[in-house]
């Protein structure tokens, strides 16, 4: 049995465990999830990402550890620094947008499910057309 010690991931790598275990890390760095790679990266002492990727993560030099190892204190500055050079009105729209896009989704989804469970849909099922 080999043991891993280290496992550097790329864009097109799986990563394999945690809530986006079937996701690839291209996939999240397209969804925004950002903070999530981060925590990965600060946390996970086993795991560390391709130069390219570290520096779409705004992880520069300083905050840069050796591998394998973490440091969780590093993360926690990292995204005081960040979230202190967001204005305040961008943070309020990416706040509402994130609520219209959860309204918009809701909506199609009813729309969705008004249509395939109507009356007359059910009854063309049960009929067997």
């Amino acid at each position: 049995m080999e043991v891993t010690l280290l496992r550097t991931l790329t864009q097109k790598s799986y990563l394999k465990f945690g809530k986006y275990t079937d996701f690839r890390v291209g996939e999240l760095l397209q969804t925004y999830k950002f903070r999530y790679l981060r925590w990965i990266y600060f946390n996970c002492s086993k795991i560390t990402f391709t130069d390219e990727i570290l520096e779409l993560l705004n992880i520069t030099k300083e905050f840069k550890i050796d591998k394998p190892g973490k440091c969780s204190e590093n993360h926690d500055l990292l995204n005081e620094i960040l979230n202190n050079n967001i204005p305040k009105f961008r943070v309020e729209y990416l706040k509402t947008e994130t609520k219209r896009e959860k309204k918009r989704n809701y909506i199609n989804l009813m729309k969705r499910n008004k249509i395939h469970f109507s009356k007359k849909s059910m009854q063309r099922r049960n009929h067997g057309k």
